[in-house]
C-alpha cells in the first residue's frame, strides 16, 4: 500500500498522518527524511525480516526532492505500507494509471489565505485587501501562517539563501516559491519585517492565552494598521 500526502496545508497533512499512525500503532515504523540514502528505503521496504510481519515506512519530501519516482517503484510487498509526505503540491502526471492500492490525498490552503500572504507589503490597504475574505479559524491558523511567511521574508532579506532556509525551517521550498519570497522581501526594510514579526509573536501569545475577547482577524487588522501604515 502506498499513501501520498501532499500540498501546502502541512497542518492538515500532519493531522491526517497522525490518524494513519493510530491505525498502524502496533506496526514497526521507519521514518526517512530527504537527507537519508535510497539504500535505507530499499532495505526497509524490500528486505525480508524474519521477526516482523509488517512494517510502515514514512518518507518526507522524497518525491519533490526527486529521491525516488513513483513509477520506478517495484511492487511493494503486501506486508509493507509506504507513506510519502510532501510539504508542497506534487504533480502526479500518471495519477490515472495508479494501481488501486495507491491512496493520493492533496491538502490545500484556502486560496484567499494565499492571496493574503502574497499581498503583504508596506502598504496597509494592499495588505488588508483579502483579510475580510478569510474564514475564521479556531486554531490560530492565520497568525501561524503570517509568522511563517514573515520568517521566510526575514531569511530572504538577510540573504540566507534557499538551501539554508530549507534546512532551518525543515520545509521543501521550490525555486519559484523562493523567487516569490525574495521579490516580496525586497518591498520591506529589515527593521519593518522584524517589527512585524515581533508584533505577530505578541499577538500569537495573546490569542493562545485568551488575553483578548477580540477575534483573530480583527486583531490582525489592528496589527497591520500599527506596523504597515499607508
Amino acid at each position: 500500500m502506498i499513501h501520498v500526502l501532499h500540498g501546502e496545508n502541512t497542518d492538515d497533512s500532519e493531522r491526517y498522518l497522525k490518524s494513519l499512525l493510530i491505525k498502524y500503532k502496533d506496526i514497526p515504523k521507519v521514518q526517512l527524511t530527504d537527507k537519508d540514502r535510497i539504500e535505507l528505503f530499499q532495505e526497509a521496504v524490500y528486505a525480508e525480516d524474519l521477526f516482523e510481519t509488517e512494517k510502515l515506512v514514512i518518507c518526507r519530501n522524497w518525491l519533490s526532492s526527486k529521491k525516488i519516482k513513483l513509477n520506478s517503484l517495484s511492487k511493494i510487498p503486501q506486508n509493507r505500507t509506504v507513506i510519502f509526505l510532501e510539504d508542497t503540491k506534487f504533480v502526479l502526471r500518471q495519477a490515472a494509471k495508479n494501481p488501486p492500492d495507491w491512496q493520493i490525498k492533496e491538502f490545500k490552503l484556502q486560496s484567499t489565505l494565499f492571496w493574503f500572504l502574497d499581498s503583504l507589503s508596506p502598504d496597509f490597504s494592499k495588505s488588508a485587501r483579502y483579510l475580510p475574505q478569510i474564514d475564521a479559524d479556531k486554531n490560530n491558523f492565520l497568525v501561524w501562517n503570517m509568522l511563517f511567511r514573515v520568517s521566510l521574508l526575514i531569511a530572504a532579506k538577510c540573504q540566507a539563501g534557499k538551501e539554508k532556509s530549507q534546512d532551518f525551517f525543515e520545509r521543501n521550498i521550490l525555486d519559484w516559491q523562493w523567487d516569490k519570497i525574495q521579490k516580496q522581501a525586497d518591498l520591506f526594510s529589515l527593521n519593518k519585517l522584524i517589527g512585524l514579526y515581533r508584533g505577530l509573536l505578541r499577538l500569537d501569545y495573546t490569542i493562545k492565552n485568551s488575553l483578548s475577547a477580540v477575534d483573530e482577524k480583527s486583531l490582525v487588522m489592528i496589527l497591520l494598521l500599527k506596523y504597515l501604515p499607508s
